[in-house]
């Protein structure tokens, strides 16, 4: 109805950013986005949908607690992210320091259900559909935490470079 022609590529975060600086790319993730422009990268949030962020902290059937998992494997995406930062801010709040547990990074979160379920890792941070799907593989699983309990910050939306902002704000 508006005569936009929209092409909705799937890119990674890590390559989603060089791409959104370099004008390839016009909208990035917030999520990414914003841990870039804390350290000052030229970038402005346009939108969030939640006002906090919605995974839910997931726990193999022997780990009652989030205490529990003092010793233990947690699974995250990639050392640095945003699962990473609010599955150690999840642990904190809760009295678990960095020393221990171990964070094991394994990509994709169904490469976290697979290690649930082998036993690989003991937890894991989910986004309310990998949590569903993970409650349909692993008997007993626990739902720990829920991140917006923890992490009062917005969530899911997204960025522009403040370029295309002053140069396009029609197109933003």
């Amino acid at each position: 109805d508006e005569s936009l022609e929209v092409i909705s590529p799937v890119v990674r975060s890590a390559a989603a950013l060089p791409g959104l600086l370099s004008g390839e790319i016009h909208f990035g993730s917030a999520e990414s986005g914003m841990r870039v422009a804390m350290r000052g990268t030229p970038v402005k949030a346009i939108i969030f949908y939640y006002d906090r962020a919605t995974w839910i902290f997931m726990g193999r059937p022997e780990i009652r607690s989030i205490r529990d998992l003092n010793g233990k494997n947690i699974a995250v995406n990639a050392l640095g992210a945003g699962a990473d930062l609010t599955t150690r801010e999840i642990l904190r709040s809760y009295g678990l320091q960095e020393k221990n547990y171990n964070l094991i990074a394994l990509g994709q979160d169904s490469q976290w259900i697979l290690a649930l379920i082998k036993n690989q890792v003991q937890a894991t941070l989910l986004n309310p559909d990998s949590a569903a799907v993970a409650e349909t593989q692993l008997d007993g699983i626990r739902r720990l935490a829920h991140s917006g309990d923890v992490q009062k910050t917005p969530f899911s939306g997204f960025v522009v470079t403040e370029k295309l902002l002053s140069e396009n704000r029609q197109l933003v």
